[in-house]
């Protein structure tokens, strides 16, 4: 199982030929530091704000969470691959 369908990511967005369009399409999107950033705490001000994001957990926690779905190391796997970068 690759990391895309372990977190079920294309349950709310578009990859390439996978997923819906309730919300943005991942394809490419972004920066390697911006998903980065992004992946491990989507609910920072700079990009939704806690009222704003409902649904993508801060995968590296956030002041209050429970703890950290993933490491740093695992967080920028995912953004290179979501950018289409090889990861060997």
């Amino acid at each position: 199982m690759d990391m895309i369908d372990a977190f079920a990511c294309t349950d709310c967005h578009t990859f390439g030929d996978l997923g819906t369009e309730d919300a943005p399409d991942l394809t490419g999107y972004g920066s390697r530091n911006w998903l980065t950033q992004f992946i491990a705490n989507p609910a920072d001000d700079r990009f939704y704000g806690r009222t704003e994001n409902d649904r993508m957990p801060a995968f590296a926690g956030h002041p209050g969470s429970a703890g950290r779905l993933l490491t740093d190391e695992e967080i920028e796997l995912l953004a290179r691959f979501i950018r289409g970068e090889k990861l060997a």
